[in-house]
Protein backbone atom coordinates (compact mmCIF):
# COMPACT_ATOMS: atom_id res chain seq x y z
CA UNK A 1 0.00 0.00 0.00
CA UNK A 2 2.83 2.39 0.87
CA UNK A 3 4.45 1.88 -2.54
CA UNK A 4 1.18 2.60 -4.33
CA UNK A 5 0.74 5.85 -2.39
CA UNK A 6 4.26 7.00 -3.26
CA UNK A 7 5.66 6.46 0.23
CA UNK A 8 8.66 4.33 -0.72
CA UNK A 9 10.80 6.16 1.84
CA UNK A 10 8.52 4.90 4.62
CA UNK A 11 9.16 1.30 3.62
CA UNK A 12 12.90 1.96 3.50
CA UNK A 13 12.89 3.48 6.99
CA UNK A 14 10.86 0.60 8.42
CA UNK A 15 13.17 -1.93 6.76
CA UNK A 16 16.31 -0.27 8.14
CA UNK A 17 14.78 0.15 11.58
CA UNK A 18 13.75 -3.47 11.87
CA UNK A 19 17.15 -4.60 10.59
CA UNK A 20 19.05 -2.57 13.17
CA UNK A 21 16.63 -3.17 16.06
CA UNK A 22 16.00 -6.89 15.51
CA UNK A 23 18.38 -8.34 12.94
CA UNK A 24 21.71 -7.21 14.32
CA UNK A 25 21.08 -8.07 17.98
CA UNK A 26 19.66 -11.50 17.13
CA UNK A 27 22.57 -12.30 14.80
CA UNK A 28 25.08 -11.14 17.43
CA UNK A 29 23.43 -13.32 20.08
CA UNK A 30 23.40 -16.34 17.77
CA UNK A 31 26.92 -15.71 16.52
CA UNK A 32 28.73 -14.95 19.75
CA UNK A 33 26.66 -16.12 22.72
CA UNK A 34 25.50 -19.44 21.26
CA UNK A 35 28.77 -19.91 19.30
CA UNK A 36 27.13 -20.44 15.92
CA UNK A 37 29.92 -18.42 14.28
CA UNK A 38 29.36 -17.15 10.75
CA UNK A 39 26.08 -19.05 10.36
CA UNK A 40 24.60 -17.10 13.27
CA UNK A 41 25.93 -13.80 11.95
CA UNK A 42 24.81 -14.23 8.34
CA UNK A 43 21.45 -15.79 8.88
Amino acid sequence: VARGCGWQHLGAYVNLGVFYLLGLPISAILGFYFHFGAIGLVG
